[in-house]
């Protein structure tokens, strides 16, 4: 289901704990806030640039942005009931929280707490997160263990324009999107063809044998593709932009933490200098899962 960080913020106006987090979360927030308050009103768009303006731009318009809510949170409503029972327990999966805004929004529209699974909880802005929400996650920590989780955001997003709102149980597409959007959704099928391929090596490699590798393991083996990145794969992500904000309007390049090291020679470029000869790529991938095989042993 569709629960992006615009309409969560939308619905529930919830914006007090990321005002508190920092200014640049606070403003793109409440800048989040008004853009729905002036498309709703089909005025000319108004610029937050500081707490301030922002925080009186909501007191001063709080009647109308608590009436939109109303109207955005029915139509959510109808949205969601389509796809899940109100009367059954509900559970929200995603990669990675911050300030639960999904599983807000789902609580907030079905008047029930539901509960959240994720990869990630960081906890650097909501430390006291589990007096609101229940959730479990692999990783709760104050700052977070990826370098570069710009890189997983990409990987992981569908290719499919930002959403805007939803109208009539269907999502609003955003208009004009950014070059570096439609980049994200014209490459999508190369990366699902590099994950496809991952796929067939790791089952020639170990057949039919259960695999257990932990969220450990899956953030060293992140770490180890961000920190040693090749020219290859530098060129490529350097020319790449992904959103921070909910307004999908402040575009990041892709590697703007991420180059660590970049005198080594990575596992992947050994795979793109012998992508045409089988046998290497192949001998290659069995150390890597012989070195998985024998950390698990140790254990």
């Amino acid at each position: 289901i569709y629960a992006p960080r615009n309409l969560s913020l939308a619905c529930t106006l919830d914006y007090k704990k990321r005002v508190n987090a920092s200014c640049y979360e606070a403003v793109n927030t409440l800048q989040s806030i008004a853009n729905t308050y002036c498309k709703e009103k089909q005025i000319p768009p108004v610029k937050i640039t500081n707490i301030k303006a922002g925080l009186t731009f909501i007191k001063q318009y709080q009647t109308d942005l608590e009436n939109i809510a109303l109207k955005y949170t029915d139509e959510y409503m109808a949205y969601l009931t389509k796809f899940v029972a109100i009367n059954t327990k509900i559970a929200v999966v995603d990669t990675i929280t911050t300030f639960f805004a999904a599983q807000k929004l789902i609580e907030h529209t079905l008047k029930k707490p539901v509960m959240g699974f994720y990869w990630v909880s960081n906890l650097y802005f909501y430390r006291d997160a589990e007096n609101y929400f229940d959730f479990k996650s692999f990783d709760k920590t104050n700052s977070l263990r990826i370098n570069g989780w710009e890189i997983m955001e990409f990987i992981m997003t569908s290719p499919e324009a930002p959403i805007s709102k939803l109208e009539n149980g269907k999502p609003v597409y955003k208009e004009n999107i950014t070059f570096q959007e439609k980049i994200r959704m014209n490459i999508y099928p190369d990366i699902e063809k590099g994950i496809m391929e991952f796929v067939k090596n790791s089952k020639l490699i170990f057949n039919d044998n259960n695999l257990f590798i932990t969220n450990d393991d899956i953030t060293d083996w992140i770490n180890l593709f961000c920190n040693v990145p090749t020219n290859f794969e530098k060129n490529i992500f350097s020319k790449l932009g992904f959103a921070l904000d909910a307004t999908h309007e402040d575009y990041v390049s892709i590697p703007s933490n991420w180059f660590k090291s970049q005198s080594k020679i990575s596992f992947l470029e050994q795979l793109f200098s012998i992508k045409n000869n089988s046998d290497k790529k192949h001998k290659i991938i069995r150390i890597l899962g012989l070195k998985i095989k024998i950390k698990r042993n140790k254990k």
